[in-house]
């Protein structure tokens, strides 16, 4: 299949000639990110998510793989990880149809993917609902952790009109943590797949437990490498499952676009209670 071939099969041919125009093939798809498709005229929002989301899904099969094995003896590398879940999926699970549930599972990691991608981001792995995300490896950006609080805002706001079959909304909790991690193949019943290894992994695992509906929950070293641009509340330091002593979290509420003038204050730490 020729990618001409492949973007009519998304339903998205109108676009074929501007690819050919500018020499995208199948090795350089992966590294689209949302800037370089509104270069190529893809003006919707709608169909750069529906792109970027299959771009995802043929990462593993393509110039993604070749970076992966690269590091594939592993390496140590700081990465941001993001996992995002549906809320109250368990109850959902027991309401819906299975063929329902399927489809809804689909719906929400197809737009969750498409967004991780659209932020340099790469998915580590699919677990039922939930969503494990990488900023940092294979491909590192300068600043990894800010555009997985990005992408975790933009989760939230992208299912805030959506609904299952049964007209309840949908949301999202998520959990953001970084640090030093292990990079690498890891092999499983004689397949190697790429992931990282690491406290960090545990810590936005257990944020995105104790996260809320519509929440984000980051880790301190998150929040000190927004460098100012993260409005978040402090919620001081709570006892995470795995962790030998209480954490210190934040709730993410907004990321502004510029770094605040430093006036010896810290405006975008708000205090509370929760």
């Amino acid at each position: 299949m020729d990618l001409a071939q492949w973007l009519a099969e998304l339903g998205l041919g109108q676009y074929a000639a501007a690819f050919a125009e500018n020499d995208i093939g199948f090795d350089v798809l992966v590294q689209l990110t949302d800037t370089d498709l509104k270069e190529l005229g893809v003006s919707s929002l709608g169909n750069r998510k529906r792109l970027l989301a299959a771009i995802a899904a043929r990462a593993p099969d393509s110039a993604t793989a070749l970076s992966r094995g690269e590091i594939s003896k592993g390496e140590r590398r700081q990465v941001t990880i993001l996992f995002a879940d549906l809320c109250g999926f368990t109850a959902l699970s027991q309401s819906l149809d299975p063929e329902e549930v399927r489809e809804l599972v689909a719906r929400y990691t197809a737009l969750v993917d498409g967004i991780v991608a659209s932020y340099g981001g790469t998915v580590d792995k699919h677990i039922g609902d939930a969503v494990m995300a990488l900023f940092g490896a294979p491909k590192a950006h300068e600043d990894d952790p800010l555009r997985a609080a990005r992408a975790a805002l933009d989760i939230h706001e992208a299912l805030a009109p959506l609904t299952d079959s049964r007209r309840r909304p949908l949301q999202a909790h998520v959990g953001i943590a970084s640090g030093e991690v292990v990079a690498g193949s890891l092999e499983r019943g004689g397949a190697h797949d790429y992931t990282v290894l690491g406290d960090s992994v545990n810590l936005a695992a257990r944020l995105v437990a104790a996260a809320g509906p519509g929440q984000t929950l980051l880790s301190s070293t998150v929040y000190r490498t927004l460098g100012g641009r993260g409005l978040c509340d402090d919620l001081g330091e709570i006892a995470l499952k795995g962790f030998d002593v209480p954490t210190r979290v934040w709730r993410l509420r907004a990321v502004s676009p510029d770094p605040p003038v430093s006036l010896g204050a810290k405006p975008n730490s708000i205090s509370s209670k929760a």
